[in-house]
């Protein structure tokens, strides 16, 4: 018989995430539409019905992953074989693609209380490779300091007049920037049909679309330029495609097992720290403000070549320069380069002032067309403006409201007629400096 004893059991159950940027001051807010219901399991009860999730922090964002292990732990098919003592291992190994068991794969349902009544959701379809790329796709986001809302595709709770994810995104949630969660196609369609939607509503957002690595070969980025690429068909300021994927530390910040993900949440993350630091018309890109967090490796590092070659087609790259660090070094849209919407500083600019100087115009709506209501249409726009101006992002502009564009003919029509004229200050994306050896004798200041 065994000696008298004490034996300790631990019950881990810690998820400890990165360390991220200052949230007090975002000013930002992105979205991710998930895939199908990959990450529809880390939603708490109202959220389920509502079809979105507003992940306000990372450690928000951790708590929801280690409450889901525990909700499903003991008997559900989705979660079969994770039990309570297991939590932050099992969570580290399926987030850095080490797991084997059978959790994250199958079908699921969610119960949820609505009003002292349970419904139960689902049939869900879950996918452990999927729901790992989402849950990185927000853990990188976040580390930059703005609240995430995450839509669940494809999903509609009409027991409880519930909205799909689509629809909670693309109609009821107001937000910023939408990135590409997936590096599949469904998820690039995702942010474009996301993005199309706001932009008929006169709510436009910018995406954020991915091109990997793997897509081309170095025989096929050339100095000639690029074939195909994702959104090549696009002529439109508001998408942003960035090249490439990251590889970095896993839960709980190991270095065991690294993790490679797209990039596209963390150039939206560049947009929302331009944000808190600056202001919409200032690129995201370059050394004061492109900074890519928890970065051990580039998955490729594109050489001086191939980055021109991918910037002249509009794809943006990131970059590593040797003890400074890993920078969004890129700051094109999808528009056209015979325009400054180009750049997106320029094509965010265009974005806010739609959303701010519709705000005035909707204002303006079932007003009288005189001079008093002209007036006071010019004078909220030009202080809209002229605070723009005074922050770099605009450099001259134009408001005309008058008689001249609105006679008696428009007056009678009901309609009400603005012109906004306006010059963007673009961003430098090229320095020469000229070295000029000159001898001993030669006095350089007189």
């Amino acid at each position: 018989m065994a000696r008298p004893n004490v034996t300790f059991k631990l019950n881990d159950q810690s998820l400890v995430g990165p360390q991220s940027e200052s949230i007090s001051d975002a000013k930002m807010i992105g979205a991710m539409l998930s895939v199908d219901q990959h990450s529809i399991a880390l939603s708490r009860e109202g959220e389920t019905a509502e079809g979105v999730m507003l992940v306000p922090n990372i450690n928000d964002l951790y708590a929801r992953l280690s409450a889901m292990i525990t909700n499903f732990a003991g008997g559900a098919t989705y979660m079969a074989g994770i039990t309570l003592y297991s939590v932050g291992s099992c969570a580290s190994s399926y987030l850095d693609g080490t797991y084997t068991g059978t959790a994250f794969e199958g079908v699921f349902t969610k119960d949820v209380n609505v009003n002292g009544k349970t419904y139960t959701y689902g049939p869900y379809t879950g996918g452990r490779t999927a729901f790992r790329q989402e849950f990185w796709a927000m853990n990188n986001f976040l580390q930059y300091g703005a609240p995430l809302y995450v839509g669940f595709g494809g999903v509609t709770n009409a027991a409880i007049h519930g909205a799909s994810g689509f629809e909670a995104i693309a109609d009821f949630t107001l937000f910023d920037v939408i990135f590409q969660g997936i590096s599949s196609d469904a998820g690039q369609q995702n942010v474009i049909k996301v993005v199309e939607a706001k932009k008929a509503q006169d709510l436009p957002v910018f995406g954020v679309l991915y091109v990997p690595s793997t897509q081309f070969g170095t025989e096929v980025i050339t100095s000639s330029g690029i074939t195909t690429f994702p959104g090549s068909t696009f002529d439109d300021f508001h998408y942003a495609t960035v090249f490439g994927e990251k590889v970095h530390l896993g839960p709980n910040n190991s270095t065991d097992t690294l993790v490679t993900t797209i990039l596209t949440p963390d150039v939206a993350g560049c947009i929302a720290r331009t944000d808190k630091l600056y202001f919409p018309w200032y690129s995201p890109a370059g050394l004061k403000r492109g900074r890519i967090l928890n970065v051990t490796k580039l998955a490729r590092n594109l050489k001086a070549g191939e980055q021109d070659a991918l910037y002249d087609k509009g794809i943006n790259p990131v970059v590593t320069f040797p003890g400074e660090g890993t920078f969004l070094f890129g700051d094109r849209t999808l528009k056209g380069t015979t325009s400054t919407l180009s750049r997106i500083n320029v094509g965010r600019l265009f974005i806010n002032l739609k959303k701010t100087l519709g705000t005035v115009a909707r204002n303006t709506l079932f007003e009288v067309n005189n001079a008093g209501t002209r007036a006071t249409f010019v004078a909220q726009c030009d202080k809209i403006l002229s605070r723009i101006v005074s922050q770099n992002g605009l450099s001259e502009y134009k408001i005309v409201c008058d008689e001249s564009n609105n006679p008696i003919s428009v007056v009678e029509a009901n309609q009400f007629f603005a012109e906004v004229l306006i010059k963007p200050l673009t961003s430098i994306n090229y320095i020469t400096i000229t070295l000029t050896n000159v001898d001993l004798e030669t006095n350089i200041n007189g």
